[in-house]
């Protein structure tokens, strides 16, 4: 999932059936999650909607990988 703040953005991985909990995510983050506005997906990402990749993104683009992603 893309996130913003401001004038950067983030890549947030996490495992399929993972929802984004909006107090964890302050908590990290210092700020509420908001959403990469659709039509800066692919201008700040490098990725089209539904095909965001942790991979080759634009730079700056920082990368955080969700500790669901260990469940097996």
């Amino acid at each position: 999932m893309a996130f913003s703040f401001e004038d950067r953005s983030f890549v947030v991985v996490t495992s399929g059936m993972t929802r984004i909990s909006n107090q964890k995510f302050k908590k990290v983050f210092n700020q509420r999650p908001r959403m990469l506005p659709h039509d800066q997906v692919e201008t700040m990402t490098g990725y089209r909607i539904g095909g965001v990749c942790p991979f080759a993104l634009n730079d700056g683009v920082k990368v955080y990988l969700y500790y669901s992603l260990k469940k097996t």
